[in-house]
Protein backbone atom coordinates (compact mmCIF):
# COMPACT_ATOMS: atom_id res chain seq x y z
CA UNK A 1 0.00 0.00 0.00
CA UNK A 2 1.68 3.14 -1.33
CA UNK A 3 -0.11 5.55 1.28
CA UNK A 4 0.62 8.75 -0.08
CA UNK A 5 -1.49 7.50 -3.50
CA UNK A 6 -4.26 6.38 -1.36
CA UNK A 7 -4.60 9.58 0.66
CA UNK A 8 -4.61 11.31 -3.11
CA UNK A 9 -6.99 8.77 -3.82
CA UNK A 10 -9.28 9.56 -1.00
CA UNK A 11 -9.04 13.24 -1.66
CA UNK A 12 -10.16 12.59 -5.31
CA UNK A 13 -12.92 10.55 -4.75
CA UNK A 14 -14.24 13.02 -1.85
CA UNK A 15 -13.88 15.74 -5.00
CA UNK A 16 -15.52 14.37 -7.11
CA UNK A 17 -17.81 12.14 -5.66
CA UNK A 18 -19.80 15.67 -4.26
CA UNK A 19 -19.83 19.69 -5.31
CA UNK A 20 -16.71 20.04 -3.03
CA UNK A 21 -14.50 19.61 -6.50
CA UNK A 22 -10.52 19.80 -6.38
CA UNK A 23 -9.33 22.50 -5.56
CA UNK A 24 -11.22 21.94 -1.75
CA UNK A 25 -10.46 18.36 -1.60
CA UNK A 26 -6.32 17.45 -0.75
CA UNK A 27 -4.16 15.53 1.60
CA UNK A 28 -2.23 16.59 4.36
CA UNK A 29 0.08 18.88 4.19
CA UNK A 30 0.04 19.56 0.33
CA UNK A 31 -1.11 22.82 0.57
CA UNK A 32 -2.83 25.56 3.12
CA UNK A 33 -6.76 25.64 3.40
CA UNK A 34 -9.24 27.97 2.34
CA UNK A 35 -12.77 26.03 2.81
CA UNK A 36 -15.55 27.70 0.44
CA UNK A 37 -17.58 26.91 0.94
CA UNK A 38 -15.90 23.74 2.99
CA UNK A 39 -12.78 21.59 2.38
CA UNK A 40 -12.17 18.28 3.06
CA UNK A 41 -8.16 17.06 4.40
CA UNK A 42 -7.08 13.43 4.44
CA UNK A 43 -4.13 13.45 7.32
CA UNK A 44 -1.71 11.02 7.60
CA UNK A 45 -3.07 7.47 9.27
CA UNK A 46 -3.22 7.06 12.44
CA UNK A 47 -2.91 2.98 12.43
CA UNK A 48 -1.22 0.52 10.28
CA UNK A 49 -1.08 -3.25 9.92
CA UNK A 50 1.26 -4.25 7.32
CA UNK A 51 0.03 -8.00 7.80
CA UNK A 52 -3.95 -7.89 8.66
CA UNK A 53 -4.32 -11.20 7.44
CA UNK A 54 -1.06 -12.47 8.65
CA UNK A 55 1.14 -13.42 5.35
CA UNK A 56 -2.07 -13.23 2.81
CA UNK A 57 -0.56 -10.33 1.29
CA UNK A 58 -3.86 -7.67 2.39
CA UNK A 59 -2.50 -4.75 4.72
CA UNK A 60 -4.95 -2.43 6.65
CA UNK A 61 -4.63 1.24 7.75
CA UNK A 62 -7.26 4.01 9.48
CA UNK A 63 -7.13 7.52 7.67
CA UNK A 64 -9.14 10.25 9.15
CA UNK A 65 -10.29 12.91 6.74
CA UNK A 66 -11.77 16.20 7.80
CA UNK A 67 -14.33 18.27 6.49
CA UNK A 68 -13.73 21.80 7.81
CA UNK A 69 -16.25 25.35 7.19
CA UNK A 70 -14.94 28.47 6.60
CA UNK A 71 -16.77 29.40 10.06
CA UNK A 72 -16.95 28.91 13.66
CA UNK A 73 -20.41 30.42 13.40
CA UNK A 74 -22.49 27.54 14.72
CA UNK A 75 -25.08 28.04 12.21
CA UNK A 76 -23.81 28.52 8.91
CA UNK A 77 -20.59 25.58 9.88
CA UNK A 78 -23.20 23.36 10.71
CA UNK A 79 -25.20 23.94 7.21
CA UNK A 80 -22.40 24.00 5.54
CA UNK A 81 -21.27 20.35 7.07
CA UNK A 82 -24.76 18.81 7.01
CA UNK A 83 -24.89 19.04 3.40
CA UNK A 84 -22.22 16.55 2.73
CA UNK A 85 -22.41 14.42 6.15
CA UNK A 86 -25.83 12.11 5.11
CA UNK A 87 -24.65 8.92 4.63
CA UNK A 88 -26.22 8.25 1.42
CA UNK A 89 -27.37 10.80 -1.40
CA UNK A 90 -26.14 13.90 -3.52
CA UNK A 91 -23.05 14.82 -1.87
CA UNK A 92 -22.75 12.42 0.36
CA UNK A 93 -18.91 11.60 1.82
CA UNK A 94 -19.79 8.39 3.13
CA UNK A 95 -21.48 7.16 -0.57
CA UNK A 96 -18.23 8.59 -2.06
CA UNK A 97 -16.05 6.87 -0.32
CA UNK A 98 -17.78 3.72 0.31
CA UNK A 99 -19.03 3.13 -3.40
CA UNK A 100 -16.16 3.83 -5.58
CA UNK A 101 -13.71 1.36 -6.58
CA UNK A 102 -10.58 2.65 -5.74
CA UNK A 103 -7.23 2.01 -7.87
CA UNK A 104 -4.47 2.19 -4.51
CA UNK A 105 -7.15 0.30 -2.28
CA UNK A 106 -9.15 -2.95 -1.99
CA UNK A 107 -12.08 -1.49 0.14
CA UNK A 108 -12.76 2.26 1.95
CA UNK A 109 -15.42 2.19 4.91
CA UNK A 110 -16.31 5.20 6.67
CA UNK A 111 -16.27 3.90 10.57
CA UNK A 112 -17.21 7.26 12.20
CA UNK A 113 -17.84 10.80 11.66
CA UNK A 114 -16.98 12.73 14.64
CA UNK A 115 -18.49 16.97 15.03
CA UNK A 116 -15.53 18.88 16.77
CA UNK A 117 -13.49 22.28 16.61
CA UNK A 118 -10.43 21.16 14.89
CA UNK A 119 -7.00 23.07 14.96
CA UNK A 120 -4.96 22.82 11.77
CA UNK A 121 -2.07 25.62 10.99
CA UNK A 122 -2.72 27.27 13.89
CA UNK A 123 -6.43 28.19 12.57
CA UNK A 124 -9.75 26.44 14.32
CA UNK A 125 -12.61 25.43 11.95
CA UNK A 126 -15.89 23.79 12.93
CA UNK A 127 -15.98 20.42 11.30
CA UNK A 128 -16.76 16.49 10.91
CA UNK A 129 -13.89 13.69 11.89
CA UNK A 130 -14.05 11.17 9.27
CA UNK A 131 -12.35 7.94 10.42
CA UNK A 132 -11.73 5.84 7.45
CA UNK A 133 -10.48 2.09 7.47
CA UNK A 134 -8.77 1.19 4.39
CA UNK A 135 -7.64 -1.92 3.29
CA UNK A 136 -5.74 -2.53 0.51
CA UNK A 137 -3.42 -5.40 -1.00
CA UNK A 138 0.35 -5.57 -0.57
Amino acid sequence: MNLADVMQELAEIVATGTDLGAESCFWYPERRISPDPAAFLVMLPRDIDPNSTYARGMSESTVEGYLLSPTTETETAVRTLTKYMNTSGENSIVEAIQTTKGRTFDAATVRSIRNEPATLFGVIYYASRYTIDIAASK
